[in-house]
């Protein structure tokens, strides 16, 4: 438990502080596009080559749930298609700030229980899943600052309501932990919903890259997310052995 708290703590701090430096540059948009890609691969390296491989060998050591981790990552597909979905399609001028406010909460609680989920498996996968959180978490804190700085929210009240919403990071993985540990929950259940949220983020980016207007972007973005990839990847592959 102590691991948990401390990583989700550092991952809601260092997500916050990028976010806040990031919105300070002339080209904070740019920049978080630039983010955004490099996480899209770091998510994939870390489904692929960590946590579906975890549900794996649950499976070949006699904890075999068979297909509901699979299950457990459609409904974490569409469960995260949904509230996107919702949010985009209710928001208004009038109500965007809240909205952007209630999203960034869901967002933080899914992020905790991800980092839970790490935990769960090993402290080393812990840390791997605790860095991919960061890495994405980085473009959406930038993204969420801006539209409530662009929408009258001053700087530093800004910064007040996202550091409170990065509290719900910290209670929602020592919550989680704390009911895997007890097996009052599933673990494969859990890495297979935390595999589906980070798939849907990493291929919504890859979309948003495929859609670009300017192919130079396309090429540069796409080296952002094969450089997210390999890094992460050669990571897991260090951690692991």
């Amino acid at each position: 438990m102590q691991y948990v708290i401390i990583f989700a703590a550092a991952a809601a701090v260092l997500s916050l502080v990028g976010g806040v430096v990031l919105t300070m540059q002339k080209d904070y948009k740019k920049l978080a596009g630039w983010a955004a890609a490099f996480a899209a691969g770091a998510l994939l390296a870390t489904v692929a080559l960590d946590l579906l491989p975890h549900i794996a060998h649950g499976s070949e050591h006699g904890h075999d749930e068979g297909h509901m981790p699979f299950v457990f990552l459609l409904v974490g597909i569409l469960l995260f298609f949904m509230v996107e979905l919702i949010l985009n399609h209710t928001i208004k001028k009038k109500s965007i700030v809240p909205l952007v406010v209630i999203g960034d909460i869901l967002h933080n609680i899914i992020d905790g229980a991800v980092i839970a989920a790490g935990f769960l498996i090993s402290v080393p996968s812990g840390i791997i899943v605790t860095l991919t959180v960061v890495a994405h978490e980085l473009p959406h804190e930038v993204g969420d600052f801006g539209l409530m700085l662009h929408n009258g929210v001053n700087r530093k009240k800004t910064i007040f309501i996202n550091a409170v919403n990065a509290l719900f990071v910290v209670a929602a993985a020592a919550l989680f932990f704390g009911l895997g540990d007890q097996n009052r929950i599933s673990t494969s259940w859990l890495l297979g919903l935390a595999a589906g949220f980070f798939l849907y983020v990493a291929f919504h980016v890859i979309l948003e890259i495929h859609h670009s207007e300017d192919k130079k972007t396309i090429w540069k973005k796409t080296g952002y997310l094969f450089a997210g990839l390999f890094i992460v990847g050669l990571i897991i592959e260090l951690i692991g052995h």
